[in-house]
């Protein structure tokens, strides 16, 4: 791959993040210099603050980050894309830091009628599945409190009274009308045989089925067995991202 689409892909994917995961309501600064896009919102988590998400290259990076300090000080959580942790002003006091990407896809999958994803209606499952994902996916910020649309492979469904549970997932509105998809995640005696990319591709046709213009998701770099399920389920790389809580 050439230098120039490289960089022409690059342009693309960060214009598509900002797009499809930043909520309006939430956004409370946006800064703009050379190749780079900033943007402060309200967290998520409750805890207070903004998060500062940066993307483009790190020498504009690092200039647009001291102008933020200069405006704002430091906030209390960052993304930046991976290479441009070194841009961080040197007083910012950084904790430890996560990689993750963002990905996103716009084409259905095709059906495999070999796995059947059906919905798991809430109340009757919200204890079950915040049981199977504190076990099977800790480090999934996707919970059933959280809302969102769950689905699910179970065994023994005709039979059972209560089936367990062997994968789920869920899918939640997005920015700009786009669907995003979290707490992905297949019990562990039960890897390895296309659980998770049915719970994916079934989620995806049914955001896409809703009239998404595209379905994301987010995942961290380390975990090359979600990236693969990903992969395959048509999912291409918008950013890879680095990202860190402020401590001071």
């Amino acid at each position: 791959m050439s230098a120039t689409r490289d960089r022409t892909d690059a342009v693309r994917g960060r214009a598509s993040y900002l797009c499809w995961h930043v909520e309006p309501d939430q956004l409370r600064h946006r800064w703009q210099h050379g190749s780079v896009t900033a943007v402060a919102t309200t967290r998520d988590d409750g805890a207070g603050g903004l998060h500062l998400t940066a993307v483009g290259d790190p020498d504009d990076v690092a200039l647009v980050l001291h102008r933020v300090d200069a405006e704002i000080g430091p906030p209390a959580g960052l993304s930046v894309e991976r290479g441009s942790a070194a841009a961080v002003p040197e007083h910012w006091a950084t904790g430890e830091w996560a990689s993750w990407e963002a990905h996103a896809c716009s084409s259905a999958p095709p059906v495999h009628a070999a796995v059947e994803v059906v919905d798991l209606p809430f109340p009757e499952w919200t204890a079950r599945i915040e049981a199977f994902q504190a076990c099977e996916s800790p480090d999934s910020f996707a919970r059933p409190a959280d809302g969102g649309r769950w689905v699910g492979v179970l065994a023994d469904r005709a039979s059972a009274e209560a089936p367990t549970l062997l994968a789920a997932g869920s899918w939640s509105p997005g920015p700009q009308g786009s669907t995003h998809l979290g707490g992905i995640a297949t019990a562990r005696r039960h890897r390895g045989r296309g659980l998770a990319r049915a719970v994916v591709e079934h989620l995806t046709r049914v955001g896409l089925a809703a009239g998404a213009p595209v379905v994301t998701l987010d995942v961290f770099s380390a975990n090359d067995a979600a990236l693969s399920v990903y992969q395959r389920a048509g999912y291409r790389l918008e950013v890879q991202f680095v990202s860190t809580l402020i401590v001071c």
